[in-house]
């Protein structure tokens, strides 16, 4: 790693802690050494079947959602996804019955892998940012059109 710059770690499995609200940490630190690691991605089948979460924040130190990361979290009703993400596994979402929002912070789309939102609610609320030609961007780069939702500007 450069000076100063955190080595890093990728969230590899689902635990028994994770249960409801969970926000992931931008970093950890290893008690052993004292060194401290930056949270770059989630690694493939990293909480599929968690039944336990049910809301999923996703710190601004993750670049990469791996292939079937949620898959089958039943009970995830709620995920944000910060601009930092640049690309969405396979199947990263699908099979999550429960889930009905999901807050994309990026103007850039991240790319989106085959299958991401298999067999989710059919009114799954994607939110997107304001700034005019998001919703193009990610409708080009293959997000579902008919569930991403640009909210109003309330002028007073």
């Amino acid at each position: 790693t450069s000076e100063g710059a955190f080595p890093e770690v990728e969230v590899a499995e689902c635990h028994e802690y994770y249960k409801g609200a969970v926000t992931l940490p931008e970093s950890v630190t290893n008690p052993y050494n004292n060194l401290e690691y930056s949270v770059t991605s989630i690694e493939n089948d990293a909480f599929k079947y968690c039944f336990t979460i049910t809301n999923i924040a996703i710190p601004d130190s993750v670049t990469s959602i791996g292939k079937g990361a949620f898959y089958g979290c039943e009970d995830l009703t709620s995920v944000t996804i910060p601009k930092s993400v640049k690309s969405i596994g396979d199947y990263a979402f699908a099979n999550c019955s429960s889930l009905f929002e999901m807050h994309c912070d990026g103007l850039e789309p991240p790319y989106l892998g085959s299958g991401t939102f298999d067999n989710c609610p059919s009114d799954l609320k994607i939110y997107i940012s304001i700034q005019y030609g998001t919703k193009d961007a990610y409708v080009a780069a293959g997000w579902p059109e008919d569930n991403l939702v640009c909210p109003s500007i309330v002028v007073l």
